[in-house]
């Protein structure tokens, strides 16, 4: 092997691992985001329906 590359190659690996691992926080938190989103509309899709359409009370 080359002593340039040899002495390149841990670099080349700390920029590979460094990306990787933004990558991965970009896509949790994009991830994050959507769920949370999607979990706000099904929370209103339901207070909505609540209001609406109320159940009724049991009676002991």
């Amino acid at each position: 092997m080359n002593t340039l590359l040899k002495r390149l190659l841990p670099f080349i690996f700390l920029g590979i691992t460094l990306v990787v691992f933004v990558v991965g926080i970009v896509l949790l938190s994009y991830l994050l985001i959507v769920g949370a989103i999607v979990g706000f509309i099904l929370f209103l899709i339901a207070w909505v329906k609540e209001k609406i359409f109320p159940q009724r009370q049991m009676m002991h």
